[in-house]
């Protein structure tokens, strides 16, 4: 039966209103402040400069924070506390010609409670060959993490500081080990001034602590689109999506008709605001049928003075992810705002909201709430340092008609935490 909380302060979307209310003013107070700078200084018409054969960057952090995790029947057990994270990073980076090898990793370590714990320990390698009319892009990563995020992802994309919170397991809300392998294909090529064809492949395994979560999804397709205009483009194609998971044993499928419209343009006179938005439909079987959602993303940019940029998105799609025994229908919004205060002073911040369904058929109790929000303030120190301030708040919470997997209940969660410390980036090859 789905969950009636009797009190507003402790339901997860009031909450989630709370920081989202919290944090839009600070949004457009700053905004405000920053609309006060100079028009930007158009681009110089000089050419770039050419970029070294090979390049060697390093980048090394050390934090120092606190977190705690609160469920809706008392304080989490597991809850970290204080702790000191060391962050490193190396990416190789070799050019001939038109194609280009990258080579990455990073090793994030933790000490609390008198143990350090490896967190996010990633590779991956890449391969890119760009042409006049065409390019081509694949690569490999394989990652560990000890924490697990189950549930629909809310998109932090839009900011570095969400990287930071991912890696550093801010946003996970089980204890589960996970190794991932992702393998990524893509291929465009422009046939005329307005025709352009594209494909795709997709294959994530996911290896959990406990076998009986492993989940493989692939996904391939292809899509053709025809500029009718300066800002609008129609398309069509087709991507078929499977997985097969340890959690269930009937295959999940998902047909995507990429069936669309895809629009951007300024909307103001001075180029200073900008709206977007696509189109899709998802087609997925199911025992009594098949299931028809609309699928699609918009998003509104604007830019503030010289150097901040204030965006609200929105996405709406069907996802396969692991732990679940179905699609998961996930309504994604998000803001986000970015700027310098001054020369050697930048802050960041953003709020994000997911909400959905497990299982795409007309049930009760089968919905879910992620939900973030956070700040950081970076000043730069020398050529190549930066102190760096974060604050992170994100909460979850599961119907009681969703079935879990192990160690996630369906408890309402909460979790926030503050970090400091300094980071060093720069090149030991090149530049």
């Amino acid at each position: 039966m789905r969950h009636v909380c009797t009190s507003p302060d402790r339901h997860p979307g009031f909450a989630a209103g709370r920081v989202a209310a919290a944090l839009i003013p600070f949004l457009f107070a700053t905004a405000a402040a920053a609309q006060t700078s100079s028009e930007p200084t158009p681009a110089s018409s000089r050419r770039a400069p050419a970029q070294p054969p090979q390049s060697l960057m390093l980048a090394v952090s050390l934090f120092g924070g606190s977190s705690e995790t609160a469920l809706e029947s008392g304080v989490d057990p597991q809850a970290v506390g204080p702790y000191a994270d060391a962050d490193a990073s190396l990416t190789y980076q070799h050019r001939s010609g038109r194609a280009t090898v990258a080579v990455s990793g990073q090793s994030v370590v933790r000490h609390a409670r008198e143990a350090f714990t490896p967190m996010r320990q990633q590779g991956s390698v890449a391969f890119t060959a760009a042409g006049a009319r065409q390019q081509f892009h694949a690569s490999q990563s394989v990652g560990y993490t000890p924490y697990y995020q189950f549930g629909g992802m809310t998109q932090l994309t839009l900011m570095p500081l969400s990287d930071a919170a991912q890696s550093h397991g801010d946003l996970a809300n089980t204890d589960l080990s996970t190794i991932a392998a992702t393998t990524d294909v893509d291929w465009n090529k422009t046939l005329s001034e307005r025709v352009a064809l594209s494909a795709m492949y997709n294959r994530r395994s996911t290896t959990f602590g406990r076998s009986n979560l492993d989940m493989i999804t692939q996904s391939a397709g292809a899509r053709l689109s025809r500029r009718v205009s300066r800002f609008a483009a129609l398309r069509t194609g087709y991507t078929y999506r499977f997985a097969d998971s340890a959690f269930n044993a009937v295959r999940l499928r998902e047909h995507d008709l990429d069936l669309g419209l895809d629009y951007s343009r300024p909307v103001t006179a001075s180029g200073r605001t900008t709206v977007s938005f696509g189109s899709g439909s998802s087609i997925t079987p199911q025992d009594e049928g098949l299931a028809f959602r609309l699928t699609g993303d918009a998003a509104l940019t604007r830019l503030l003075g010289r150097t901040w940029n204030a965006r609200i998105g929105a996405n709406r799609s069907v996802q396969l992810l692991e732990g679940f025994a179905e699609p998961v229908l996930a309504n994604v919004v998000n803001l986000g705002l970015s700027g310098t205060l001054q020369r050697r002073v930048a802050v960041s911040s953003w709020a994000s909201l997911s909400t959905g369904t497990v299982g795409l058929s007309a049930a009760t109790g089968n919905g879910y709430e992620n939900w973030s929000a956070g700040g950081g303030l970076s000043v730069m120190v020398g050529r190549r340092g930066t102190f760096d301030a974060q604050y992170f708040i994100a909460g979850d919470r599961f119907e009681d008609g969703v079935i879990l997997p192990p160690g996630l209940s369906a408890e309402r969660r909460q979790r926030q935490g503050l970090r400091a410390g300094f980071s060093w980036r720069g090149f030991l090859v090149g530049r």
